[in-house]
């Protein structure tokens, strides 16, 4: 079984020191921090709650993740299409928030730093502590392009985008589907077998 293979992988990379860049860029003044205390440390906790950027908030995955973030305290900004702004508000009532707790940042997965607006871009920057990316097309009948546009591409630009910002901690969500049909066990050097 290559869960306990993979899981502890993830938390060996989380447990690692980051390079000395990002160390400095987050104000991790103790060259022995690892990543897990980067994101720990980013925010004083005499200063405001930790705020969340997600990404495919409106999907099956995404809603259940923001469910759980309005049980913390803090903002919760969500990349939202102008066409799904009816949609986040449905859910908004689900989680029983306002328009100032889920905060709609109306962009484009395809488009470079996600289509957000630059005055919503400068409102971000420095405030985003978790920045959590499940928006992607899941649908394995989909075409290639699509798939790449939006799975490749689209993570591309939500990293283009946290960087811009100033995130704190990227969080990738993806699924088996990013395996494709293949059977067995799939390890990340095996992409061009699937």
């Amino acid at each position: 079984d290559a869960t306990p293979r993979m899981a502890g992988r993830a938390a060996r990379r989380y447990n690692r020191r980051p390079p000395a860049s990002q160390r400095q860029r987050f104000g991790a003044p103790d060259p022995d921090m690892t990543r897990a205390d980067v994101c720990r440390k980013r925010r004083p906790q005499e200063e405001q709650a930790m705020a969340y950027f997600v990404t495919g908030a409106t999907g099956f995955i995404g809603s259940y993740l923001v469910a759980k973030l309005v049980e913390r305290s803090g903002p919760i900004y969500v990349l939202v299409r102008k066409q799904s702004l009816d949609r986040l508000a449905e859910l908004r009532e689900a989680w029983g928030v306002d328009d100032k707790r889920v905060v709609a940042i109306v962009g484009d997965l395809g488009k470079p730093k996600l289509g957000v607006s630059a005055a919503d871009l400068r409102k971000l920057k420095g405030k985003v502590d978790h920045f959590f990316h499940l928006a992607a097309i899941y649908d394995l009948q989909a075409s290639a392009d699509d798939q790449q546009a939006a799975n490749v591409d689209g993570t591309r630009s939500a990293v283009e985008f946290a960087m811009a910002v100033g995130a704190g901690c990227f969080h990738h969500v993806s699924s088996i589907a990013a395996a494709g049909l293949y059977e067995g066990v799939f390890r990340e050097d095996m992409f061009e077998e699937a």
